[in-house]
């Protein structure tokens, strides 16, 4: 139990049934002896889909009683939780990049870097995440710990993305958001 996480992962247990193959995480009914606001809620939702509210970034979150106090929670954390035994040290990052897709084999464990690695961004004119066109030719760039590389300039698009894909890889490994990746990298030396 760290500061930001009060609640014991094992109370989760006594709140939440998980699934952790579509990602679902239910109401459960509640111990007797609990107060009466709290058995009231349980009463009407016990079996229904918890923590259904949805951000501006599309993760899923809500709220829940414990030790009579309320506690928010994202559910991606939450489930990663119940399966791991512990709250996470970081973040956890949707390796696929759908925040509402929370089936377990979608959620790791990441550094702040790592998952800000993961983030769709383009730059400028080019559709490429890396990518923009620096005195008519194509430069590409990678940022790495707050510093900026130059990854040279390039006739086309295509030669710069391939370029920021090597660095990706190189820099990110499975946290890199690539460009083209179903390709290898040896493929941009072709270009």
């Amino acid at each position: 139990m760290s500061p930001d996480n009060p609640v014991p992962v094992s109370a989760l247990w006594e709140i939440f049934q998980p699934d952790f193959v579509t990602g679902s995480l239910k109401w459960k009914p509640r111990a007797s002896g609990i107060p009466r606001i709290i058995s009231g809620f349980n009463s009407r939702h016990a079996g229904q889909e918890a923590l259904t509210q949805t951000d501006e970034r599309g993760y899923l979150f809500g709220t829940f009683a414990f030790n009579g106090r309320r506690h928010f929670a994202r559910k991606h954390r939450v489930l990663w939780a119940m399966a791991h035994g512990r709250w996470p040290h970081g973040d956890v990052d949707h390796a696929d990049r759908v925040t509402s897709n929370n089936c377990l084999e979608n959620l790791r464990e990441a550094t702040r870097a790592q998952n800000c690695q993961n983030l769709v961004r383009t730059n400028g004119l080019s559709g490429y995440k890396g990518v923009d066109l620096h005195d008519g030719k194509w430069r590409a760039r990678i940022h790495v710990l707050s510093r900026s590389i130059h990854l040279g300039h390039h006739p086309t698009e295509e030669a710069a993305a391939y370029a920021y894909d090597t660095a990706a890889r190189r820099h990110f490994g499975e946290f890199a958001h690539l460009n083209f990746p179903g390709l290898e990298t040896n493929t941009a030396q072709a270009v």
